[in-house]
């Protein structure tokens, strides 16, 4: 039965205000009518008596008035937080029901931050595409961490972040901790409702969610009986999401409601000892601590089953939200709809629990062919569900859009500021010649990284052979363009001769807040014939491919530009990157983007640069600013998201333009990949064709696209907000 065991008694609480109730949606609402929500202003926290659960002899769906929402004895309530009011839209638009919402629930929550979660609660907006007439596929697939999506438009989440690892030793990707489990209610800070927060701000559900339960209860009381099935949403393959009460026949309405028991048990004996696995007996701490046993409960690996709903009379496959491991479903049925990345074979990254066994197995993929028709690596689509969402100006949608070779395809389309979450822009330049390396940033040469601290610009003549460079004066200060007028006349490749001997430096407040739109296939093409990218040497043509030259062309700034895949003309340039080669600054192409909502660039024309006897230093992150492209990455440092892998390859850190992944330069144990072919990828059976970024001091992030890439422009100029008085 339904228990608080996880219930975080909180400080004290308020209760709701007259007349705030909680969403009441009749059955009506559920299905394909649109219906549109308002919640109340300001987000009540208040706590569910223990009387109201199995645990103290009552049945979960007694409806006495002592079981209603009320903090327990010892505790009174008070208003926490204001928060925007809680937002959800259903309606349906061709072939999909689409479900918009701000991320904030509509009911009673535990307390955020706490002990145990230090994550403050906000609104995301966010809208999911769903199939509107699902269909079952061959077999199950892996769902991403994303399952699917409440009444209430919250999510509901499979799994975590975390995994045990051994001290020195690589962790086995089976021991994800299990969110659900009282056993990890100090590390998850989970609530009542089994939800808590991520550090986006994004509230989620782990479990069977309590209190949108109990609201939902009250609409479905049939002749003073209220033990009826009770849908909770959807997941994101158009497959119905119900609360664990169901007919004893699933075929047969007016049999009994039983609560349906999911057929995962703990396994028997012990883990593996460190370092290949935690040790102790299975407990279920784990995820893989778990095993599928067809038959001994209820539902199927994916905890579902086929039968008659209220809302589907004539049968449906369904899935169920269980109190018992696995709770919310780890594999999709079905195919989830377009703003959804499914998981493909093997394990995926490392906030999803480890792939189950039986029948929830993933699929074998076979190898597709690209437009070239070559076979192709097996591809992973893009996820979208990676990027950080404080970063992005806008939810990431999934519009048909033209690709650089002229290709229409679905894509997604990425709103951000260009601005880093994970760590400060800058410094880049000391201003003195007796600083330190943590006054100024780095610079790349011959495949090596060089703090640029006062002694390296003191020295530079001698670092580069050539008695003309200058860059301090008499005094020691260092020539540093500290105005903006400065910056934009020495940051062109035209410098400007009065900021010779100077130090680059552009600042973050010198910029316009303008919003990048990124356009990637939301399914990367794998073409026979790279596309490449990159400035060539001076007084060379050689390309991006080292020792040679690229085939017809290349996308860049340096050369006649094709048309990906065909040989033929270019599309004539239009507005910075709407229908020709993901464009960055002047002349410039995007590679692709970090999960922070920052551009990676080509290699940074360091030849120009130096030509004017200048300096363009990159802060620690391998980032820095020019006029026309704000701030972005020549280098990857390990400063930014990583999204760590359970075999121990390297970590992912974004996405390629043409919609493959992209992965650091080395592996856990430092070891560099020596299989990478003329664009800097490899693939292999657990994330298909992907790219690795050079090393750091190589200035060179990838050296082709092997898909067809898509786009970047810049849509619109934003008021930059200003600092609190």
């Amino acid at each position: 039965m339904l228990s608080p065991q996880h219930a975080l008694w909180p400080q004290c609480r308020q209760s709701p205000s007259p007349g705030q109730q909680p969403l009441r949606l009749a059955p009506s609402d559920r299905g394909n009518a649109p219906m549109n929500v308002t919640l109340p202003t300001t987000l009540i926290v208040a706590l569910i008596a223990a009387a109201g659960f199995a645990h103290d002899g009552h049945h979960p769906d007694d409806r006495s008035d002592e079981r209603r929402m009320q903090p327990p004895p010892g505790h009174r309530a008070m208003e926490i937080v204001d928060l925007p009011e809680p937002t959800v839209s259903i309606r349906v638009e061709g072939e999909y029901r689409v479900i918009t919402s701000n991320s904030l629930p509509d009911h009673p929550i535990g307390t955020f931050p706490n002990p145990h979660n230090p994550n403050a609660l906000r609104s995301l907006n966010r809208e999911f595409r769903i199939p509107l007439h699902p269909r079952r596929a061959d077999r199950p697939t892996r769902s991403s961490p994303e399952f699917g999506i409440a009444l209430n438009g919250i999510i509901f989440d499979a799994g975590t972040g975390e995994f045990w690892t051994a001290s020195g030793e690589r962790g086995r990707s089976e021991w994800n901790y299990d969110a659900a489990s009282a056993n990890n209610q100090h590390r998850f800070g989970v609530d009542f409702n089994h939800g808590h927060v991520q550090p986006t701000g994004k509230y989620h559900y782990h479990g069977v969610p309590t209190a949108l339960l109990e609201s939902r209860r009250a609409d479905h009381v049939h002749d003073g009986h209220a033990q009826v099935m009770i849908q909770l949403g959807w997941a994101f393959d158009g497959f119905p999401v119900y609360a664990p009460f169901g007919p004893e026949d699933p075929n047969d309405p007016s049999s009994d409601i039983v609560e349906l028991s999911s057929s995962y048990r703990l396994r028997q004996g012990h883990r593996p000892a460190p370092p290949d696995g935690p040790g102790g007996a299975y407990d279920g701490t784990y995820s893989a601590d778990y095993e599928y046993v067809e038959g001994v409960g209820d539902l199927d690996a994916s905890n579902g089953r086929t039968g008659v709903t209220p809302e589907f009379p004539d049968g449906t496959y369904y899935y169920v939200i269980t109190d018992a491991y696995p709770s919310v479903p780890r594999t999709w049925v079905g195919t989830p709809g377009p703003d959804v990345a499914r998981r493909g074979p093997g394990r995926g990254p490392r906030d999803i629990g480890p792939p189950p066994a039986g029948d929830n197995a993933p699929p074998t993929r076979r190898p597709s062919r690209g437009s070239s028709g070559v076979v192709a690596p097996d591809a992973r689509s893009v996820n979208p569900a990676f990027f950080i969402e404080d970063a992005l100006a806008a939810p990431i949608v999934t519009e048909e859009r033209t690709l650089a070779d002229g290709t229409k395809a679905l894509c997604y389309v990425i709103r951000t500021y260009s601005e880093p979450q994970e760590h400060e822009m800058g410094p880049w330049a000391p201003t003195h010649i007796e600083d330190g390396a943590e006054k100024g940033g780095i610079w790349l040469h011959e495949g090596e990284v060089h703090d640029v601290d006062g002694p390296f610009v003191r020295d530079i003549a001698e670092f580069y052979d050539d008695p003309k460079w200058r860059l301090h004066r008499e005094d020691g200060s260092i020539r540093v363009t500290d105005t903006k007028e400065a910056f934009e006349a020495a940051a062109r490749p035209d410098v400007d001769p009065r900021y010779n001997n100077h130090v680059v430096e552009g600042r973050p407040e010198w910029l316009d807040r303008n919003v990048f739109v990124y356009v990637i296939p939301v399914q990367p093409s794998y073409q026979k014939e790279p596309t490449f990218i990159g400035r060539p040497r001076r007084g060379s043509d050689r390309g991006a491919r080292l020792g040679g030259p690229p085939p017809r062309g290349r996308v860049g700034d340096d050369g006649p530009r094709r048309r990906v895949g065909d040989g033929g003309p270019p599309p004539r340039p239009r507005d910075r990157g709407a229908g020709g080669p993901p464009r960055g600054g002047p002349g410039q192409t995007v590679l692709g983007i970090a999960f922070n909502g920052v551009n990676f660039e080509p290699p940074a024309p360091v030849d120009a640069i130096l030509a004017a006897y200048t300096l363009a230093p990159f802060d620690d992150a391998g980032g820095h600013i020019n006029p026309h492209n704000g701030y972005h990455y020549h280098a990857v440092t390990g400063h930014t998201k990583e999204i760590a892998q359970p075999d121990g390859h390297a970590p992912m850190i974004g996405y390629a333009m043409d919609g493959y992944g992209l992965f650091a330069h080395t592996s856990e144990d430092g070891s560099v990949p020596t299989d990478l072919d003329e664009c800097g990828g490899h693939s292999d059976g657990i994330r298909g064709y992907h790219y690795h970024a050079g090393a750091a001091g190589e200035n060179r992030i990838i050296r082709a696209f092997r898909g067809i890439p898509g786009t970047m422009s810049v849509e619109r100029p934003a008021p930059r907000s200003q600092p609190d008085e």
